[in-house]
């Protein structure tokens, strides 16, 4: 499960969702994941995204 950070209405249909991934590679390692959103019990329609791995400053 992610962490969501912020929600937005954009217009009367459609909202942005800002969220934070797992902080562990372990919990969702770098791929595509097929997502959707759940408001009162209805999903909304899927969407793919995907996760990447993020250098640390102290590897470069």
């Amino acid at each position: 499960m992610v962490g969501v950070t912020e929600v937005r209405n954009d217009s009367s249909d459609l909202y942005t969702i800002v969220a934070i991934a797992p902080p562990l590679g372990t919990i969702a390692p770098p791929d595509s994941y097929l997502t959707s959103m759940v408001y009162k019990g209805v999903p909304s329609s899927s969407m793919w995204l995907q996760v990447k791995l993020k250098a640390s400053v102290s590897s470069l």
